[in-house]
């Protein structure tokens, strides 16, 4: 098993890893070291302290945990430093979704953050001069967090460790299998990693509990896929808006209706605010086989004193050259929204 060493930190006002340290883990060492360190860290995810007070055991540790992983899978971290950043809030509650139902549990990413120190898994690094004040910080908000704390490091060891797809799937199971998820939050969780999908439900009244669990699943999986690879911004107005506590105003949409294609690969989808993906979905616009916006000026009233209308993006490009090729939205799926959506008139020459 290899392992891969961390690059240096890039220091934001907290210190720096220096390069040897960073090696942590020697690639010649004997399977035997590295099998007895994961079996440590695994020890030590089963073990979170974790809030007991209600019916079921507090979930926000391992939820952050599992967003971290992805983030290191995905290269989005890809040193030991981990920052308390919009796009890790917005993960994170993706995930809190899956355990929403519980009712008044709130998904504050803040608080796991925050609390993960006591159990070793990571530190926090103060901001210059500020090192006094984590004393006394409290996790009040994303915000009241990061004026004090530059990042949070996640041991070398730990961190060298996540490099391997083996060892990053033991540590999603260990996580899954706690006992601070109940069995339908574990079934939606499952179908979000990708790791079990059984069947379709497609909003249909006579779906089951579990087939209702499973769509639930596949729908937080599509909007964590979707919206990032976008940018957080809407395709057609560019608009974006993140808070730091994870919230954006940008939504995943389906091109090709999902009741009816049963697809939620990234290629039949596109981030869109929630003014342009209501009418995406009603038919008023659509893309042409060149990504240009052809608009149904015809079929609705407009006003729009204060912001762009939507008749003033006919004949405009979307520019999609900053996603990979296999990103891009699918022309058949394309050419399903301008057939069976569009309630505007099409070119012979567009479709």
């Amino acid at each position: 098993m290899r392992l891969t060493s961390a690059s240096q930190c890039l220091n934001q006002g907290g210190r720096c890893l220096e390069s040897d340290n960073l090696a942590g883990i020697s690639t010649s060492k004997p399977e035997r070291a590295i099998t007895k360190m994961l079996s440590y860290w695994l020890q030590k995810f089963r073990n979170l302290r974790v809030d007991r007070a209600c019916k079921t055991p507090a979930p926000h540790k391992p939820l952050l945990l599992l967003a971290i992983i992805d983030f290191v899978e995905n290269g989005v971290i890809d040193n030991p430093c981990v920052y308390l950043s919009p796009e890790l809030a917005f993960r994170f509650l993706g995930y809190w979704e899956s355990v929403g139902a519980r009712g008044r549990l709130v998904g504050r990413v803040e608080l796991p953050f925050f609390y993960l120190r006591s159990d070793s898994i990571i530190s926090h690094v103060a901001r210059e001069g500020l090192s006094a004040a984590m004393a006394s910080i409290r996790p009040r908000s994303v915000e009241s967090l990061n004026r004090v704390i530059s990042h949070a490091e996640l041991p070398v060891e730990l961190f060298n460790l996540m490099q391997d797809e083996r060892n990053r799937a033991a540590m999603r199971k260990v996580l899954l299998e706690g006992d601070w998820f109940l069995p339908e939050e574990r079934q939606k969780l499952n179908v979000i990693l990708g790791i079990e999908e059984t069947s379709h439900c497609a909003s249909h009244p006579n779906c089951s509990p579990q087939e209702e669990e499973i769509q639930l699943g596949r729908d937080i999986r599509f909007r964590l896929q979707i919206v990032p690879i976008y940018g957080y911004a809407c395709v057609l107005c560019g608009v974006k808006m993140l808070l730091p506590s994870g919230i954006t105003l940008v939504e995943a949409a389906h091109i090709h209706q999902f009741s009816k294609s049963r697809n939620d690969d990234v290629t039949n989808g596109m981030a869109l605010c929630r003014n342009h993906h209501w009418a995406f979905d009603q038919g008023l616009w659509t893309l042409g086989s060149d990504f240009e916006v052809i608009v149904a000026t015809a079929a609705f009233f407009e006003d729009a004193p204060n912001q762009m209308p939507l008749r003033a993006y006919q004949s405009s490009q979307v520019d999609l050259s900053y996603l990979a090729r296999e990103h891009r939205p699918n022309q058949k799926h394309l050419d399903w929204h301008r057939r069976h959506k569009f309630v505007g008139a099409i070119d012979s020459g567009v479709a």
